[in-house]
């Protein structure tokens, strides 16, 4: 009968520690999740790369804007430029609208789900992106009045998310391989890009709202063939770009 009040005994030294443990773990500071919005700059350089000479070749070199919307797992950007051919100043000037979304899940290297608060992890995405470059003024009347080619494709790479106090990083950076289709025509072809971004978050500063400030970069090859009616000029859209993207926003 000894043994009962020892055992009690331990009972009582145990039971708070162990309801200690779970207190503080349930009460840890949980992943902080951001939503951003931002205006972005972004310099374009996107040129032929196939040997096709000729003025049927939509290069864009100059600035684009536009604006992201970041949360979670999920992106989407959009920019606009305006500006003469590259080596034609007297050709019509060319426009050029281009959209992207991201989306992708993570595979967690470090940070469980009681401390998320600095954490590595690989994204196993889903990108698709258009990207639309022809006259300004013209309406678009047939398949070689302009670059008009949508990209769907899958990738993985590097993540990183950690915060501290009032500020938040998060990097991502996923080589892509896609299915590219032009939007007029009857081509299709495929798509290599590398999409990089960071996002620094501080706040929130007034309220819920904080300050944003990021950078991203994308390079980006397009081998898409011509059509069927257009064999004898099969690279006419066989195109490389890159970007380099500042953005500034508020996130809450």
């Amino acid at each position: 009968m000894a043994r009962w009040p020892i055992l009690s005994a331990w009972i009582v030294m145990l039971v708070p520690e162990a309801a200690s443990g779970q207190y503080f773990s349930y009460h840890r500071d949980p992943p902080r999740s951001t939503q951003s919005v931002t205006a972005t700059y972004a310099a374009v350089d996107f040129s032929h790369a196939g040997e096709l000479d000729s003025e049927l070749r939509f290069d864009y070199s100059g600035p684009a804007y536009g604006a992201q919307y970041s949360r979670p797992n999920l992106q989407v950007a959009i920019l606009f430029g305006n500006q003469a051919p590259v080596g034609r100043p007297e050709a019509e000037n060319l426009q050029l609208i281009d959209a992207s979304l991201s989306t992708w899940g993570e595979i967690r290297l470090t940070g469980g789900h009681s401390d998320n608060r600095t954490r590595f992890f690989i994204p196993i995405l889903v990108h698709s992106n258009h990207r639309r470059v022809s006259g300004a003024s013209q309406p678009v009347l047939s398949s070689i009045d302009a670059f008009s080619v949508t990209v769907i494709g899958i990738g993985t790479g590097a993540g990183f998310n950690g915060t501290r106090g009032k500020v938040q990083l998060e990097a991502r950076a996923t080589p892509i391989i896609g299915f590219a289709t032009r939007s007029f025509g009857d081509a299709t072809g495929s798509s290599r890009l590398f999409d990089g971004d960071v996002l620094l978050h501080f706040g929130p500063l007034a309220g819920r709202i904080g300050l944003t400030l990021g950078y991203g970069i994308r390079t980006q090859a397009w081998n898409v063939g011509a059509s069927n009616l257009l064999e004898e000029v099969d690279d006419l859209f066989r195109y490389r770009g890159h970007h380099h993207a500042f953005r500034v926003g508020i996130n809450w």
